[in-house]
């Protein structure tokens, strides 16, 4: 809450235009300021808001569990430490990335197992922010991969309808669709901050 209400002052206090953006789980965290805060935009990215979303993704994950993933979330399990964690999300493959580069981005990024383990279980209480997101006025664009391995289309297209969202969905990228593909991923967003409410 407290974090919450930091980042709300600090984003209230920079001149111009203001648009929050979250992919995948911090899309929660995006659109929440969203609703608490007057922005001129938000952008969620592979974000999966409904109860629908989180069993595909866990569905899809079973089913495509690699021997290396199996082994890294066993780790991740026993240790809960930065480290394990950041190995643990490499090995996810195809069901992040479609470019194999993601691999190193993810093993060698900075993560947070504190973090990840106090907010996960947060996410299957974000479905009732959808109604509240339709009704808001704030202009919303959510971005999703056309060959998300972990999240489908379909369903993601859903959850942005039942948001109010803009639904965009770019060809050739999994779910970290912006690292897929950056430079579409780009122009989509700043085509968005442009326009008019």
């Amino acid at each position: 809450m407290c974090s919450s209400i930091r980042n709300a002052k600090e984003i209230l206090a920079i001149d111009g235009p203001k648009f929050v953006l979250g992919h995948s789980y911090g899309g929660f965290f995006a659109a929440d300021l969203s609703l608490k805060i007057k922005l001129d935009g938000v952008i969620c990215i592979a974000t999966p808001f409904s109860e629908k979303s989180l069993l595909a993704a866990s569905k899809n994950y079973t089913a495509k569990k690699s021997h290396a993933l199996s082994e890294a979330e066993i780790e991740w399990e026993k240790l809960q430490d930065d480290k394990s964690l950041a190995k643990w999300f490499s090995e996810y493959g195809e069901l992040y990335f479609i470019n194999p580069e993601g691999k190193d981005l993810l093993l060698n990024d900075k993560v947070s197992a504190h973090f990840f383990l106090a907010n996960r279980s947060d996410a299957i209480q974000k479905e009732s922010l959808l109604p509240l997101l339709k009704k808001d006025e704030t202009k919303k664009l959510f971005v999703s991969g056309k060959r998300d391995g972990m999240l489908p289309e379909a369903i993601l297209k859903e959850d942005a309808i039942a948001g109010g969202f803009n639904f965009i969905s770019v060809n050739y990228a999994s779910h970290f669709v912006t690292f897929d593909q950056p430079e579409s991923v780009a122009g989509l967003i700043e085509d968005f901050m442009r326009q008019k409410t």
